[in-house]
């Protein structure tokens, strides 16, 4: 997105798309009432791109290094039925 006092360029959201956490079932965080991201620090994760300039991801990597860790990304995909698939798996 443009700087927010480029005179020249006006901008606005036009959507936003939340972040998910998928995990398995038997993972200890669904006890939990509400997960925080000091709950996440230390896991394995798998990601959704989307595309190769992703502003999602680097959305992910800018909200986890405020929470203070850099997540441990095994695995990328397109497709968010596959990383699916991977988390119940056990991969991530």
């Amino acid at each position: 997105p443009p700087a927010d006092d480029d005179p020249d360029v006006a901008a606005m959201a036009l959507r936003h798309e939340p972040l998910v956490l998928a995990i398995p079932e038997d993972d200890p965080l669904v006890q939990l009432p509400e997960v925080g991201p000091y709950h996440l620090d230390g896991r394995t994760w798998i990601t959704v791109v989307r595309q190769p300039d992703d502003t999602n991801r680097g959305q992910f990597l800018a909200a986890s290094a405020k929470a203070g860790f850099l997540p441990d990304i095994a695995y990328e995909t397109a497709d968010p039925l596959t990383s699916l698939g991977l988390v119940s798996a056990g991969l991530g």
